[in-house]
C-alpha cells in the first residue's frame, strides 16, 4: 500500500515500453527567504495517491574544508490518502488559531513580498 521510498520506479510493461509510476502528478513551490517549500502530489503504483510536503534549506558554508559555498538540506514528510482530511483539518485548525493570536501581522502582506 506504501510506495516504496525512491523517487522514480519503471515499470516494464511491454517489450521496449517503459512507464514510469511515482512522478509528480501535480506540484507547488512556495519561496520564503532561505527556505523553499514545494508540494507535490504523486501516484502510487495502484493508482492512489499521496503528498510529499518538502522543505529546502539553504545553508551558508558547506561541510567540506569550510567551503562558503550553499550547501542545501531536505526535509521531507510524507502523507498518505489515509491521514490528508486530518493533517487538512489540523493544519487549517492551527492557522486559524495562529492568526487569531497574530491579529496585527498581515498574513497575506507577507505572502505579496515573498511572491
Amino acid at each position: 500500500p506504501f510506495p516504496p521510498f525512491q523517487s522514480r520506479i519503471t515499470y516494464l510493461i511491454k517489450p521496449k515500453v517503459m512507464v514510469t509510476r511515482n512522478e509528480n502528478v501535480h506540484s507547488e513551490k512556495i519561496r520564503a527567504g532561505s527556505r523553499t517549500y514545494f508540494i507535490d502530489l504523486r501516484q502510487m503504483s495502484n493508482g492512489d495517491y499521496y503528498l510529499i510536503i518538502t522543505e529546502k534549506r539553504r545553508r551558508r558554508g558547506g561541510q567540506e574544508g569550510g567551503s562558503m559555498e550553499n550547501d542545501y538540506s531536505k526535509t521531507k514528510v510524507f502523507l498518505y490518502p489515509e491521514v490528508v482530511r486530518a493533517f487538512k483539518k489540523s493544519l487549517t485548525s492551527t492557522i486559524d488559531r495562529m492568526e487569531s493570536l497574530m491579529p496585527h501581522f498581515n498574513f497575506d502582506q507577507r505572502q505579496e513580498e515573498e511572491e
